[in-house]
Order: C-alpha cells, then sequence, then structure tokens
C-alpha cells in the first residue's frame, strides 16, 4: 500500500483503504477502481492523497488492465444509449463517464444483467398493436388535474406579491413565513452545500435579503409545487426516484446556468425540478397506457418520450406546459417545461437547452445507478446554443454530487 496525490492518481488504480471526506464520511470504499470521474470527485471534495493498492511493478497502469474493467460496463451502458448519436461529442464524453461510474459499482458487486433480466421478466413478446390506449386528450388530462389537484394557497400569495407593485423583502418574507414546512425546508437549502455561505442563515428575512426577492420566490414555488402531487400510488410511480431524478435535473441546471451571464440560476433549478411533472398527470390519468409506454421505451431502447408519442400520441413535456399554465406559472418556466425535449422548437432556446443537457446528466446518473431509463440524447441545435466544451461536463457532475444528495435528504427524508 503507498499513498499517492490527487495529481498523480491513474484511472485503473484501485483504492486500499476507504477514502474518507474532511466530514468523516466514507467517500469511496477500499477496491474501488479509480476512474476519470471519482478522481474529479475526490479532487472537488477536497481529497489530496489516498492509499492506493501496490502493483508488482513501477510501470503505468496497464491500457488492457483498464480496458477489461470496463468492458462489462460499457457492454451494459450502450443498451441504454442506443437513441443517442455516438459521433457526437458530448454524448460520448457523457458515455466515457457513465461507464466510468458503473465501473465503479461493478467493482463493489452490482450485477446489472441480471437486474435486467428481473426488471423485464414479460417484455420480449410486447408489441405495440396490443397495447390498449385509455381515453383521454392532453386537454383532457389537464381539465382533470386542475379540477381535482389544486396548488398549495401559499403558491398564489406569492405569485401575487411578486405581480404586484410592492414586492419587498418583508412582503414576500411575510407570506413564506406563514407556512411552517415550506420556511423549515427553504431555510435548510439555503443553508446547505447547494449554496454554501460561509455563516448560517436563520430567518426568511435574511434569506430573501442575500438570495433576492425574486429568486427565493421562484424557490418556494418550486418546493410548495411538490406538495400538489403527494398524493400519488406507489404502484403507480416511484415517487422518490421520481422527485431524486427531478431534484438531480434541478441542480444540474442550476449549475450550469451559473456558467451563463444573465440567467437566473434559481429560475432554473425550479425549471429542472419540474420538467417532468407531465408524466405525474399521465401516471394519475391514463395508468395502464403509460405503464406500456414504459415498458415499450425499455423493450425497444427508445427515450421514454418517444415511447409515450409512439403508445398515447403526445408526451409529458406537452402535458407539464399545459399544465403549468393552467395554474398560471411565468412563461419562462413553462417553455422549460415545454421544450425540454426539444429545445430548437423554442423561441428562445437558451433556458429550455440547459434543461435539456440537465436532464440528459440527470438520466445518466440514473443509468449509472442501475436504473433502467434509456439515455434520451443531445440535441445538435441546443449544444451549440449552449455554447460548452466537453471538458464542462466531467466538473459539471462533480459538483452536483454532494448538492444533489444533500437535497434529496431535505426534501424527501424528513
Amino acid at each position: 500500500m503507498s499513498e499517492t496525490g490527487i495529481d498523480d492518481l491513474i484511472p485503473g488504480m484501485a483504492l486500499s483503504e476507504d477514502a474518507i471526506g474532511a466530514d468523516g464520511r466514507v467517500l469511496l470504499l477500499a477496491g474501488t477502481v479509480l476512474t476519470e470521474a471519482t478522481i474529479e470527485a475526490l479532487r472537488s471534495r477536497g481529497i489530496a492523497k489516498v492509499a492506493i493498492e501496490d502493483k508488482t511493478d513501477d510501470a503505468e497502469v496497464s491500457p488492457v488492465a483498464v480496458a477489461e474493467k470496463l468492458l462489462p460496463a460499457a457492454e451494459y451502458v450502450s443498451m441504454f444509449f442506443q437513441y443517442a448519436d455516438p459521433g457526437h461529442e458530448a454524448v460520448l464524453e457523457i458515455f466515457r463517464l457513465t461507464v466510468d461510474r458503473m465501473a465503479q459499482r461493478m467493482a463493489q458487486g452490482f450485477k446489472p444483467h441480471m437486474r435486467m433480466d428481473m426488471e423485464l421478466p414479460s417484455a420480449e413478446n410486447l408489441d405495440l398493436d396490443d397495447f390498449l390506449r385509455d381515453d383521454g386528450a392532453p386537454e383532457d388530462l389537464v381539465a382533470k388535474e386542475v379540477e381535482l389537484c389544486s396548488l398549495p394557497d401559499v403558491y398564489f400569495r406569492i405569485m401575487d406579491v411578486l405581480k404586484s407593485n410592492t414586492s419587498s423583502v418583508s412582503a414576500i418574507a411575510e407570506v413564506i413565513a406563514k407556512d411552517p414546512s415550506l420556511s423549515a425546508k427553504l431555510l435548510k437549502l439555503v443553508n446547505s452545500a447547494f449554496y454554501g455561505f460561509p455563516s448560517k442563515v436563520d430567518t426568511i428575512p435574511r434569506a430573501v435579503m442575500i438570495i433576492g426577492v425574486a429568486e427565493l420566490s421562484m424557490l418556494a414555488v418550486g418546493v410548495s409545487t411538490i406538495q400538489a402531487f403527494s398524493g400519488i400510488p406507489e404502484e403507480l410511480v416511484n415517487m422518490r426516484e421520481f422527485w431524486k431524478h427531478s431534484i438531480a435535473c434541478g441542480v444540474l441546471a442550476r449549475n450550469i446556468a451559473r456558467r451563463k451571464a444573465g440567467i437566473s440560476p434559481e429560475r432554473l433549478f425550479v425549471g429542472g425540478l419540474l420538467h417532468d411533472i407531465g408524466r405525474l398527470v399521465m401516471y394519475k390519468r391514463l395508468p395502464r397506457a403509460s405503464t406500456q409506454a414504459l415498458l415499450f421505451s425499455r423493450f425497444n431502447g427508445l427515450p421514454f418520450f418517444e415511447a409515450e408519442k409512439d403508445v398515447l400520441g403526445f408526451e409529458h413535456a406537452r402535458v407539464g406546459a399545459m399544465l403549468m399554465k393552467e395554474w398560471k406559472f411565468p412563461p419562462s418556466l413553462t417553455n422549460m417545461v415545454k421544450y425540454h425535449h426539444n429545445p430548437a422548437a423554442a423561441l428562445i432556446i437558451m433556458e429550455p437547452a440547459i434543461i435539456h443537457l440537465a436532464n440528459s446528466l440527470a438520466v445518466s446518473g440514473d443509468i449509472a445507478a442501475g436504473g433502467m431509463i434509456h439515455f434520451p440524447g443531445i440535441q445538435e441545435q441546443a449544444w451549440n446554443a449552449l455554447e460548452m466544451s466537453v471538458d464542462c461536463i466531467a466538473p459539471t457532475l462533480a459538483q452536483s454530487q454532494k448538492q444533489i444528495s444533500e437535497i434529496v435528504r431535505i426534501f424527501l427524508d424528513e
């Protein structure tokens, strides 16, 4: 065993001891085979050295040995990237990082192919002609949802204040403070690694002053909207996994937005958080067809939104945008939701393009964690509009990882 500096680590090296963070938490287990993504993650956590298993010689890790460790992961991950353009530079980078993370999980004992067999026992004979479509057009779904499911009162009070000429710190703080659950979540959020403020923010007025009236109000809107969908039965959709993906998309969108001038990171966080609410409406109103779309997606290697169009004739982004319009959400948020799978169709492409990339990165994380959502691809126009380098992708994922875990605890583990 030897201690190796972070800058001297090479993909393929294996930890001989657990990598421990400054807070005492285990970041990586002993035996983990390091990848570029995990090395970057250790660097982002301030790790200077780790204990590495000794080799029989002093040569660098063999590329053949690294390939042997990555090949099973690459074969598995490639099943979920069938729809994506393999020649796109961003797709290639995301694929590489996803393989790295899957290889790490497999080194820790994860058996992905066994899970595939367990998840899809009856999928091999699926045929689109066998599907029984439920009755319902997007307009009907949204009308029923608006009729039967209303947003919390605090949402409408916040929107009233923002529309008035007196949207002051005290006015917004007073509205938010009247909802103890919302206030507690917002204060936990503001004091998390998501913001990283050096001193504790212990009151809503101070949080508003630090973050801004519009920004904290937008966060409050996003958090309060989650409450409207708290009653969906677990047999229709795993709500924890749904919101974990949504939170990941929101965090990634915020971190991408921080690289762009003139864009509110908080607005993008909420856009990412709510980008899939149309899926919840469809699961509630069209449970059979939505389940069929999911199976059709898995069996045919299609992203879920494409399978929805084949099975139902429309997809969740359209339903989500229609619902947000009925609920009088700001147009910018509605457009992020409406165009997150097709930013090129938006009149102003930048914000939908950010959600588009963030969603793809979040899906790649789901795949690496053993999920079965197919990678939706990266639209060329969206990638070009962002003017990002592929070198930004790995640091963005590493930066977001801890924030996602912390916000999941704040929103879901109370």
